[in-house]
Parts: structure tokens; C-alpha cells; sequence
């Protein structure tokens, strides 16, 4: 069996998954004015995850290329560099049209910055 054959095995399912993604991304185009002011927030940190999963996984495939300079792994670093692209025009639609969360819940981190934001300027200030 070549080298390469597991390698445009793989590639090939990759493809076909890429196809479905663009699908899902088109479907949610059609159906942005259902989406409005819908709570997305689990569905957005689930497509962050994936996207830096897939940073990564693309900084191993330039890894090797570099290292071995084996150029049969550009086809699935093409198909990673756009499945990328994809998710993150997903995700732009996702944050575009999650519901907003309410200003006036301040976490604690925030109340303890503005505190500390202000001393300091009343330090600078001389009060």
C-alpha cells in the first residue's frame, strides 16, 4: 500500500466534513432571523474550542512540512486552513446575533479593577 493512500483517505473524509460544515453554514445564513436574540453563548465557546483545537492541529501539519518537507500533507493543511475560515464566519453569525447580556451584572473581578482603577487615580489626583 503507497504512503500516500491512507493520507488521501483521509483527506477525502476531511472533504466530505468540510462540505457538511459549509452546508451548516449556509443553513444558519437562511435562518439568522430565528437566531436573533437567541442565547448561543454555549454553542459560540463550543466553536472557539474548535477553532483553536484546529490552530493547533494546523501548527503540527506546518510542523512536519517544515521538518520533513513532506509536501503530500499541503492538501490537508489546505483543507484545515478552511475549515477555520468556515468557523470563524460561524462564529462572527453566532456573536452577531446571541442574546446580549444584561450591563448591569458586574463580576466581581470587574468591581474589584474599578476599585483599584480608582484609587489610583485619586492617588495620581493627590485626594
Amino acid at each position: 500500500m503507497p504512503i500516500n493512500w491512507p493520507l488521501k483517505k483521509a483527506n477525502r473524509k476531511l472533504t466530505a466534513r468540510l462540505v457538511t460544515l459549509k452546508e451548516i453554514h449556509a443553513y444558519l445564513l437562511e435562518k439568522v432571523p430565528e437566531l436573533k436574540d437567541t442565547d448561543l453563548h454555549a454553542e459560540i465557546s463550543s466553536t472557539e474550542k474548535l477553532i483553536e483545537y484546529l490552530y493547533k492541529q494546523r501548527e503540527v501539519l506546518e510542523g512536519h512540512m517544515l521538518q520533513s518537507k513532506f509536501t503530500s500533507l499541503q492538501p490537508s493543511l489546505d483543507i484545515t486552513s478552511e475549515f477555520i475560515e468556515v468557523l470563524h464566519s460561524i462564529l462572527r453569525l453566532l456573536k452577531k446575533n446571541t442574546l446580549k447580556q444584561p450591563l448591569t451584572n458586574t463580576t466581581e473581578e470587574a468591581a474589584l479593577a474599578v476599585n483599584r482603577s480608582n484609587k489610583t487615580m485619586n492617588k495620581l489626583c493627590g485626594r
